[in-house]
């Protein structure tokens, strides 16, 4: 213990913080990926640091702020993931930011790794950059979803003393790059910053090349392909692009091992090459696996495949481990889809996701990727359309690990610039997107065509052959809408159930975006669109759009009755975000901007078959059981219930009962259940006044499921009475809150009775205060903090400091009186980060301060009425315009 503490103080005084733990199995729960990869267990072949710690920011351009000798001390002090501003709730309409902003970092070498070959790689930065090391330009960048790599034994470097590296970004609008369309004409924010994670890593000259570093021809980094999957055998072969930066022949061998979860050697091999210098080479390794155990979404089993180069001495000299899945998606036109060799028979229904969270824009951090991903598996979600780009490591890391399939499309969005730099940007875009992510076992498809956008034929046409030259998978899909150029090469086409489209093609069908139904491009008002403040009656509007062919063509029925060839559907939108053009937000989400459940989630959920081997592995029971009527004097009569059971007895005032069991006519899983003229709040009323001694269970609504004839499952409803106290919850998933200065801390205040009822008609405002290793995000600024209750619940955000240890959490009541509800504490204790960072002491002493303390404000110009009525109709033509092509 003396030892390390030695050691830590000497790190100290060195000017940056080195922590060597990484936990280099699988523990339980969920890990996260570091650039990609993870790294080998004791052995520093390769080694990864974080590189989000003690950046400095400006808002706004800066005369020389990419000059070594500027002063800088007056910026403000920040952790990536990083949005230029802490935005309002609802920032849409152009609240956010659009302009330049600068970050500086001070950074030392450590002197364990000065030796090695040292690359910077920003997950990805928002708009245009130019990256700037000890005053020279070593990088710039257009477009804001894809990495950026940086060589730094190729720029001006100093091994041996501190280093300034100087980031401009600019979110500004720019037609010259994908999306390219305007934000103020844009269905969706760009926000801006450092908004994803970055990454310092050290690598021997002989080394596996970085499949994020484009050249013209596919294959660097590892490549990881199948054939012939079934449950008896998969052949998988493993290809590895190797890099000697040496000016002499080496002579290494490349070896594979795959083990599975418990450390199991499944299939290994090697073979020896001979690198010549300064060159690289691809080599390939063929594996038989027997019985594998195959990833699927309601069993998503990933092994670990374990990439080396060795030298002659059998020593390691680079490598990492990353996580794959052995799965096989075939399609089949009218016959449907075939998973891991045998028929699906059963529809895909998932939603489309943005990235966006709620206060801090697209700056999300692992750990609320996670929480994602969880959320909406938990729901049944079984495929994710990456609305409309790539999005980060973290993401796709859980979506492997809890079996979610995506489709990932390209930048883009209604907007093609007939410039053919343009579409030079788009292929390469293409390209990256699929080498960045080739290896996710969740990877259902690619998109490689902007949305809604009328494009070239040649441009579908060298899109498509782009996807395939860059994943050979014999399986591998490209999709795009129907109607639009050349769209009958393309693999798998966007369409919509019961359409003509099937009279047109043999292929298999898939819904792009279904549930939405506004009533214009202009108003878009929706009864899908719903927020979780406007309370019951239009919550229950809203599932019951998603369920109900009275209300939409396109919703869980007509996916169901649809033929094999339509494979299912994706929602718009998973949960409430941010837009562009439009001044509301987006409200259809089964899940609002802090992932808090609308009755439109219990709906999705009470999908999922009881005999899922998904609900088994994560639920105790496999029954799901929602009674969708809060009791309160504005509750429906007819009471509506969620759930996956065969039949559900509803006992409401602890007397009257009646069963009710699903419409066997319809041919969704489970459609909701109706009681009719079963409550009204009089009732309870007269119950109370009547009899002061009530059996309190008279005035509540219990439901009991049945299954196979027995009871499975019962919950109960009782009415939120006299509000007392403020109780605090907090959702992290199976995650441990990281002292990484990154990790965010979604916790919510809930307005409770005495009984620990939620009382859902409040609207008291609640005061947050957070104590010792924890900051409020957006802790001074309104509308934050205080925060007003929102059917039942007032939300707050904390980002962890650099300093394990516990913080506090207090919510307590605007303005207290004698007879106010009482206030609560939540105590969370932080762990030490397990991936090593560098960065200067000098720059952290914020530990106990506001990581982003600006308020938001306005970047780009105010529009005239004039100019905002052009807009509306050009946007509206857009949209009309696709909606035709689609229909040809």
């Amino acid at each position: 213990m003396k030892n390390l503490r030695l050691l830590l103080l000497l790190l100290f005084i060195s000017g940056f913080t080195f922590l060597l733990a990484q936990n280099p199995f699988h523990a339980p729960g969920p890990i996260f990926s570091t650039d990609g990869f993870f790294k080998l267990p004791d052995n520093n072949s390769r080694m990864i640091f974080s590189f989000n710690n003690g950046w400095l920011y400006h808002k706004g351009n800066m005369e020389n702020a990419q000059l070594t000798n500027f002063v800088d001390s007056n910026w403000q002090q920040v952790q990536l993931p990083h949005g230029v501003d802490i935005l309002p709730e609802e920032a849409s309409g152009g609240v956010n930011y659009q302009g330049v902003v600068w970050y500086r970092k001070h950074f030392t070498i450590p002197q364990e790794i000065i030796s090695k070959k040292l690359s910077l790689t920003f997950e990805a930065i928002m708009g245009k950059c130019s990256i700037y090391i000890n005053g020279n330009l070593v990088a710039t960048h257009k477009g804001g979803y894809l990495p950026i790599v940086i060589d730094l034994t190729k720029v001006n470097i100093h091994l041996q003393r501190s280093n300034v590296i100087a980031v401009m970004a600019d979110n500004s609008d720019d037609p010259s790059y994908p999306p390219g369309k305007p934000q103020y004409a844009l269905d969706f924010c760009y926000f801006g910053g450092i908004y994803r994670n970055t990454w310092l890593e050290a690598t021997n000259p002989v080394h596996i090349t970085n499949a994020n570093i484009l050249k013209d021809t596919p294959g660097n980094g590892v490549f990881v392909s199948f054939d012939h999957v079934s449950k008896e055998t998969a052949n998988v072969k493993v290809a590895v692009n190797t890099m000697n930066e040496t000016h002499r022949t080496q002579k290494v061998w490349m070896s594979v091992q795959l083990k599975d979860k418990e450390g199991n050697v499944v299939a290994e091999g090697e073979r020896k090459l001979n690198l010549k210098g300064n060159s690289n080479a691809t080599d390939s390794l063929n594996f038989l696996i027997k019985n594998p155990l195959l990833w699927h979404p309601d069993h998503p089993y990933l092994y670990d495949l374990y990439t080396t180069i060795l030298d002659n001495n059998k020593k390691i000299v680079d490598g990492y481990y990353q996580r794959i899945g052995i799965k096989s998606v075939v399609l089949k036109g009218k016959d449907g889809m075939y998973l891991n060799g045998a028929p699906f028979n059963d529809k895909l229904m998932g939603a489309n996701h943005h990235q966006d969270y709620a206060y801090i824009g697209n700056a999300v951090p692992d750990n609320l990727a996670w929480n994602d991903a969880k959320k909406l598996r938990d729901a049944g979600i079984r495929i994710l359309r990456l609305s409309h780009y790539p999005q980060s490591n973290a993401f796709m890391d859980a979506c492997d690990e809890l079996g979610i399939f995506t489709i990932l499309p390209t930048p883009g969005w209604q907007f093609w610039n007939k410039n053919p730099s343009f579409a030079e940007l788009m292929y390469s875009d293409i390209r990256q997107m699929v080498r960045q992510n080739r290896n996710h076992a969740c990877i259902f498809g690619w998109e490689p065509i902007p949305n809604e956008t009328r494009y070239p034929a040649d441009f579908a046409r060298n899109a498509y052959n782009i996807v395939h030259q860059e994943d050979p998978n014999k399986n591998c899909i490209a999709a795009c809408d129907y109607g639009s150029a050349n769209w009958q090469m393309f693999d798998l086409i966007y369409a919509h159930p019961f359409s003509d489209v099937a009279k047109y093609t043999d292929k298999c069908l898939f819904t792009r975006e279904w549930g939405d139904d506004v009533d214009n491009w202009s108003a878009h008002n929706s009864p899908s669109r719903v927020s979780l403040a406007w309370g019951e009656v239009p919550q229950l509007v809203q599932a019951q759009h998603y369920a109900d062919p009275t209300y939409t063509y396109d919703c869980w029925e007509r996916f169901y009755e649809s033929p094999k060839q339509m494979l299912g559907g994706c929602l718009w939108h998973s949960f409430d975000t941010q837009r562009g053009y439009h001044p509301d937000p987006f409200y259809g989400g089964i899940v609002d901007m802090f992932r808090q459940p609308k009755y439109a989630y219990e709906l999705f959920k009470s999908q999922q078959s009881p005999n899922s081997p998904y609900i088994q592995k994560e639920e105790p029971s496999r029954y799901n059981l929602f009674i969708a009527n809060i009791m309160s004097p504005f509750s429906p009569a007819d009471v509506t219930v969620y759930t996956n059971c065969d039949s559900v007895k509803l006992i409401a005032y602890g007397k009257d009962s009646m069963t009710e069991a699903p419409n066997k006519s319809l041919m969704m899983p489970h459609p909701p259940l109706l009681f009719k003229n079963v409550f009204h709040f009089m009732n309870i009323k007269d119950l109370i006044i009547k009899d002061k001694n009530t059996n309190p269970d008279w005035s509540s609504l219990t439901a009991i499921g049945y299954a196979n004839g027995k009871e499975v499952i019962s919950v109960t409803r009782k009415p939120g009475k006299r509000p007392s106290k403020l109780k605090l919850v907090t959702y992290l998933e199976g995650l441990k809150p990281t002292a990484d200065g990154s990790f965010i801390i979604p916790v919510f205040a809930q307005m409770q009775d005495e009984q620990g009822n939620i009382k859902y008609l409040n609207e008291a405002l609640v005061h947050f205060t957070v104590k010792g290793e924890g900051i409020l995000i957006g802790k001074d600024l309104p509308g934050i903090n205080p925060h007003k209750i929102i059917w039942g619940t007032a939300p707050a955000l904390i980002r962890t400091t650099l300093k394990a240890g516990r913080l506090e959490i207090i919510a307590s009541m605007q303005y207290p009186g004698a007879q106010t509800p009482s206030a609560d504490t939540l105590y969370i204790a932080t762990e030490a980060r397990k991936t090593p960072s560098i960065f200067s002491l000098d720059y952290v002493n914020h530990i106990k301060g506001d990581n982003s303390k600006e308020a938001f404000s306005q970047g780009a110009d105010i529009l005239s009425d004039q100019e905002k009525k052009k807009i509306l109709e050009r946007v509206s033509q857009d949209q009309t315009d696709f909606m035709k092509d689609s229909k040809k």
